[in-house]
């Protein structure tokens, strides 16, 4: 597993786990918010 492979599965967690404890959200809120925080690749 490659390390860009890695931090992709840990943000996917991170949406996923921060959607069940609060899924009132919805899915845009914390699809946004990973797309903010993710490290541009280049």
């Amino acid at each position: 597993m490659s390390d860009g492979e890695l931090d992709d599965a840990c943000l996917a967690n991170a949406v996923y786990y921060a959607h069940c404890d609060d899924p009132e959200l919805g899915y845009r809120f914390p699809a946004d918010e990973a797309r903010a925080a993710r490290p541009r690749r280049l």
